[in-house]
């Protein structure tokens, strides 16, 4: 996990499940490049991790496979990440409910 330390007012801003490795995608599809034969697309995040396999009944050609399990790659990545914030004793104003915005 990583810690950032701000400057106003004792706010932690405390972000973790990056430095994890990529989690690939491994989509099979019928192929309309290939008369429906079976097809395999890599997503090219996570070549040499964890893959989540992924069969689709949908037919695609290679490169719409491709774009496709590209983008549930990223999908699979930004779900890991998360933040977490505390306050410390100058944050005590605000109570739970509060909307607070961050600027940057």
């Amino acid at each position: 996990d990583e810690m950032v330390e701000l400057e106003t007012g004792g706010l932690v801003l405390e972000r973790g499940g990056m430095e994890e490795a990529q989690t690939g995608v491994r989509l099979r599809f019928p192929d309309t490049d290939a008369d429906q034969q079976p097809g395999v697309a890599l997503s090219e995040a996570g070549a040499e991790g964890e893959r989540i396999d992924i069969v689709s009944p949908v037919s695609m050609d290679r490169g719409a496979a491709k774009r496709l399990a590209d983008e549930l790659a990223e999908q699979a990545a930004a779900s890991r990440d998360r933040a977490a914030i505390r306050l410390g004793a100058g944050g005590l104003k605000h109570e739970a409910g509060d909307l607070v915005a961050l600027q940057g």
